[in-house]
């Protein structure tokens, strides 16, 4: 009885070890990603196999339009909290409201007028064959995130927002 119990623990610990063995080995190379300076841009230099060189222009290209971005967020944020407040204190589309939207969706358009240039921008730091698939997937997102209620990171493919809905009970 001893000794099946001996055997049942080397087996159960044997299976722990590769079990662990095999998942560390699946996920050092993610693991090595996220550590370090750049591990935001990281996963860009993996997935589209950028070289060294292009990929200290993307990290220079990447830098700036942080500033940009974050300034269009803090005048979009001042202009959304402005908008509110007048909302809040009328009863009717007043012009100074009227004024207000058109400012925040000015900004708006900015912004991702910006973004995509920066799009563009990275992908001429990559192989023809990697820029396409990247800008594909990078321009889904910016218009995926300005027409629908999902994120810009919403899993949902864009080509499935173009279907006419379904309101078959079945297909859930």
């Amino acid at each position: 009885m001893k000794r099946g119990y001996f055997i049942l623990t080397i087996i159960a610990m044997l299976a722990a070890l590769a079990y662990w063995l095999i998942f560390n080995a699946s996920y050092a190379e993610v693991a090595a990603m996220t550590r370090g300076e750049y591990s935001e841009l990281q996963w860009l230099r993996h997935e589209y196999h950028i070289e060294e060189e292009n990929f200290a222009n993307i990290r220079e290209l990447h830098a700036a339009h942080q500033v940009e971005c974050l300034g269009y967020c803090d005048a979009l944020e001042k202009s959304n909290r402005h908008l509110l407040q007048l909302l809040r204190e009328s009863t009717e589309i007043t012009p100074e409201i009227e004024s207000s939207l058109e400012e925040a969706t000015i900004l708006r358009e900015r912004c991702r007028k910006a973004t995509l240039k920066h799009i563009y921008d990275v992908s001429k730091e990559m192989n023809p064959e990697s820029a396409k698939r990247y800008r594909e997937m990078m321009t889904a997102r910016l218009v995926d995130a300005g027409l629908h209620e999902h994120s810009a990171v919403s899993p949902v493919p864009l080509e499935r927002h173009d279907a006419a809905p379904s309101y078959d009970k079945h297909e859930e």
